[in-house]
């Protein structure tokens, strides 16, 4: 099913770079926050408060995004906002700003994650979406794998913001070629943005 539909199977290389962005950020995100950030544990805590404030954004305002931009739009511009918020993690040190980026981080995810499960709902007959779904599965695990191995040594080198910096331009790679990815697919796209 991935195979024969660009779209599904661009999708599916994109979640899993992300992925790999994501783990590799994420599985050092505590020593950030206490060693560049400089936060206690209860600080950390609020940082993390913080950011899900952008979940919780998202997740009540993604629909009416999606229905005024549509997705050839709204999701290439998800994948930059996590571009920017990643890069901005690599250039602080200030614990409030990082809470902010980290809410804006959380924020993309959540709109991606809305958006890329209704495309795919929308793409894939009944009969194939558990196959389906396993793949995306499979891509976006298989990121996490990596990107948990690439951490540490990745960190050992360049320190410990050096994770965000790649994360940012792997999310820079991934809106760039996303919006092409939509762009050339105009029957399916054109026909979701202009649904209600």
């Amino acid at each position: 099913m991935i195979r024969g539909e660009p779209l599904l199977r661009g999708l599916a290389i994109t979640g899993g770079l992300a992925s790999v962005a994501y783990m590799m950020t994420f599985s050092i995100i505590v020593l950030y926050a206490t060693a560049t950030l400089g936060v206690s544990p209860v600080g950390y805590g609020w940082i993390l408060a913080v950011s899900s404030l952008g979940g919780l954004l998202a997740s009540f305002s993604t629909a009416r995004m999606r229905r005024v931009l549509g997705y050839r739009r709204l999701v290439p511009s998800a994948l930059a906002l996590g571009a920017i918020t990643m890069l901005g993690l690599f250039a602080t040190a200030s614990p409030y700003v990082a809470a902010l980026l980290l809410a804006g981080y959380i924020f993309h995810v959540t709109v991606w994650n809305i958006c890329v499960v209704s495309l795919r709902q929308r793409l894939v007959p009944d009969a194939m979406r558990g196959r389906q779904n396993s793949l995306f599965k499979l891509s976006g695990l298989a990121g996490l794998v990596v990107g948990a191995g690439l951490a540490g040594p990745v960190a050992s080198v360049g320190g410990l913001a050096a994770p965000f910096g790649i994360a940012g331009l792997v999310f820079t790679g991934c809106a760039a070629y996303t919006a092409w990815l939509l762009k050339i697919e105009p029957e399916v796209s054109s026909r979701l943005v202009e649904e209600p």
